[in-house]
């Protein structure tokens, strides 16, 4: 496998995570949304980890933007 071609499937990787992150950031809002709708410190404790989940999807998301610039 040559450098190019390694560069490509790299690349291609990335491009197919784009859609996973994205469906995952849609199911992301959609639950905070709903965690809104509870009331009292249950809702506390789910918007703190929804916002925990939010961080680490940002990364991984930052990662990758950061990866596909690299290897143009």
């Amino acid at each position: 496998m040559t450098t190019s071609d390694f560069k490509k499937l790299l690349d291609k990787f990335a491009h197919d995570l784009r859609g996973p992150i994205h469906t995952a950031r849609l199911n992301l809002d959609a639950a905070q949304m709903l965690a809104q709708k509870n009331t009292g410190p249950q809702q506390e404790r789910l918007l703190k980890h929804l916002a925990l989940v939010a961080n680490e999807l940002d990364k991984v998301q930052n990662q990758v933007i950061a990866f596909t610039a690299q290897l143009k």
